[in-house]
């Protein structure tokens, strides 16, 4: 993907204006784009229909996360250069006007709730008390007292002086428990910090440890401020600090902004964001290893309601009435920018329409994912004109765990059924089977059905799609070393 990792159109200069006006959605489908077309060349396989005698090029597209929203518009904009797509964790339906932001937050708090361990809700209702108690203080009462002992307890990097800063903390420590959440992965992993098998338990773990049993049992009677906050960091600290090497939460990094109409409890029209003046000056000095640049431009650009937090590693929705002081910090920190945060639901459509107008394509997303309430509806076949789009909700899976390495052991039976289903309808895009009801798993598929015509044939074909997996697995964390 241009402009992430070493993929930098213009070198040391790449992440500032304007060349940063170049790394798009549409410009990276165009890449993608352009490079199936070379297929036919590169693997020495026939374009659709031209050659009987050659084994057809039919990519098949994986991608998980932001990789997966890229999968599923492509199948979109380019249907006739890739066989199908495996959206795995794809939130192609979070739009503005649809209250993402608190069902993001109620799916948060059901992963600790679920899988927090036997205090789960004990300590699922700690942490979404601490949130309300930050919430209250920037949105209520403000008081230095308030914002110094926030600030002290949740260790930020500078003093809290007013809302704003008490809303970014809020926002920080929701994107790292929502994160936390995402990743809940029953064996330990690398993928975008070190963390613990289960971590959300280990999280609850920590969180509780501040709170005996007999006051949890009266918990709702018995939630000193203090203490909260000081559990809350303790949470997010197994996120963001599972290393120990983060000496404090940077909260001035937040996108969150404050319009001057914020704390009167209206919501701002976003042209008002728009029409800001963009003569700010032009950002200096970026570091190139930090995603958080390229990542929150396009949050900025296109997708507004998925800016990154929690320094670099967190992800969060805002709330509608939060998205204009979103877009006022974005054009204080993005010279030239011209936001356009309904552009992807104009191109794409949103999910219902996604699902009834594209072709082959699986959705999955796991419940453990806060971000399965930006998936297209679960009853895409119904919806799709030629039931060739589904959706598969994974019990106690979590982020894109469909296309993370097996694990016989540890992974749930509903995960290992969603490969199986995930294959049958590859198998079926592929054409090689001639009745479509085998169920093959991917383990298995050196041991085909005597039905297929052409043993030869259908690995070739394999291997074009195993290829294409290379090629579209663009998981948006690059840094997944497991």
């Amino acid at each position: 993907h241009r402009y992430y990792g070493a993929t930098l159109p213009f070198g040391n200069e790449s992440y500032h204006a304007p060349q940063l006006r170049y790394l798009t959605v549409e410009q990276a489908l165009a890449d993608m784009a352009l490079f199936l077309s070379t297929v036919p060349e590169i693997f020495k396989c026939a374009k659709e229909g031209e050659s009987p005698n050659q084994v057809p090029c039919r990519p098949v597209l994986f991608g998980g996360s932001y990789g997966g929203m890229l999968a599923a518009w492509f199948q979109v904009k380019y249907p006739h250069l890739s066989a199908g797509a495996i959206a795995a964790s794809a939130p192609v339906d979070t739009n503005l006007g649809e209250e993402r932001a608190q069902q993001f937050r109620n799916a948060t708090f059901h992963v600790f709730r679920q899988y927090g361990g036997e205090n789960g809700s004990a300590c699922a209702e700690i942490l979404g008390n601490a949130l309300d108690r930050i919430n209250k203080v920037a949105t209520i009462a403000p008081r230095s007292s308030n914002l110094e002992r926030i600030s002290r307890h949740l260790r930020t990097c500078s003093q809290i002086t007013d809302g704003l800063g008490a809303l970014r903390t809020e926002f920080y420590a929701l994107g790292s428990l929502a994160t936390l959440a995402m990743l809940d992965y029953p064996y330990s992993t690398n993928f975008v910090v070190p963390l613990p098998a289960n971590p959300v338990k280990y999280a609850c773990d920590e969180t509780l440890r501040h709170f005996s049993y007999n006051k949890v049992a009266r918990i709702e009677h018995n939630l000193d401020m203090d203490r909260l906050l000081a559990a809350l960091n303790a949470a997010i600290n197994v996120f963001v600090n599972s290393t120990g090497a983060l000496k404090c939460h940077n909260v001035s990094r937040e996108l969150l902004g404050v319009h001057p109409s914020h704390f009167r409890h209206k919501l701002t029209p976003l042209r008002h964001a728009l029409e800001v003046s963009q003569s700010i000056k032009q950002p200096t000095g970026a570091n190139l290893g930090d995603i958080s640049i390229p990542w929150n431009y396009q949050a900025c650009s296109e997708m507004v309601l998925e800016p990154l937090t929690s320094d670099g590693y967190g992800f969060a929705i805002e709330t509608d009435d939060q998205v204009p002081g979103v877009l006022d910090t974005c054009l204080s920190r993005y010279y030239g920018l011209h936001p356009d945060p309904d552009w992807l639901e104009r191109s794409f459509g949103n999910g219902k329409q996604i699902v009834r107008y594209a072709r082959n394509i699986v959705f999955s997303d796991g419940e453990k994912d806060p971000w399965r309430v930006g998936g297209v509806p679960q009853n895409a076949k119904q919806l799709s004109l030629d039931g060739s789009v589904v959706h598969v909700l994974i019990e106690s899976a979590a982020h894109h765990q469909d296309l993370r390495s097996t694990d016989h052991a540890r992974d749930p039976p509903q995960l290992k059924e969603a490969r199986k289903l995930e294959m049958r309808h590859i198998r079926k895009w592929l054409n090689l089977d001639s009745n479509n009801e085998l169920a093959c798993c991917a383990e298995s598929v050196s041991e085909a059905s005597p039905q297929l015509a052409s043993r030869r044939q259908e690995h070739s074909a394999l291997a074009l799609w195993t290829v294409s997996h290379l090629i579209m697995l663009c998981t948006f964390f690059s840094q997944d070393s497991d």
